[in-house]
């Protein structure tokens, strides 16, 4: 006697990201935007509230600053180049930025898996003009010409549960 196909069930994939999403995430908005103490950051504009591993995290207001060289964004003289950098907190409650991979062309850029061990909380997804003008992470401005900026308030990646946003 066989038993009945159950139907297609989950992938692995599929299991580690909601395993991931359950065990790490926002559980408020955190009202992410650009920096008003300085235009090179991004700010959380309300407390960040995540579960990091069934811990409970609170951090208040503040800003998280792009690192130096490796958070840069290469130029392009013929495309938009750019990058989504996930905002995510530790159960330290230290909050940085983790960049996912480069892509040409406006919207080409995939969404980044969280982190371990990491709850996301937002993302700001960073793209160059067309021209020689790269993204300098140490010195230029999110409200610099060349660059625009779109913020996003999340309780997780949606690469982590195999979605994508616009």
């Amino acid at each position: 006697m066989s038993l009945p196909n159950p139907g297609a069930g989950l992938a692995n994939k599929d299991l580690i990201g909601l395993l991931k999403t359950v065990t790490c995430r926002g559980i408020s908005s955190a009202g992410i935007v650009i920096g008003t103490g300085s235009a090179a950051k991004v700010k959380w504009g309300s407390s960040i509230v995540a579960s990091v591993n069934g811990l409970i995290v609170t951090v208040t207001t503040n800003e998280v600053a792009f690192t130096a060289t490796t958070d840069d964004i290469a130029a392009s003289a013929s495309v938009v180049r750019e990058a989504i950098y996930l905002v995510v907190v530790d159960a330290a409650g230290t909050v940085s930025l983790f960049k996912g991979d480069e892509a040409s062309g406006a919207g080409g850029a995939a969404w980044p898996a969280c982190p371990t061990d990491k709850a996301c909380v937002g993302a700001v997804r960073v793209a160059v003009a067309a021209g020689s003008t790269p993204f300098d992470a140490s010195t230029d401005l999110l409200s610099a010409a060349h660059i625009t900026d779109t913020y996003y308030n999340l309780t997780c990646s949606p690469a982590d549960i195999d979605q994508t946003l616009a």
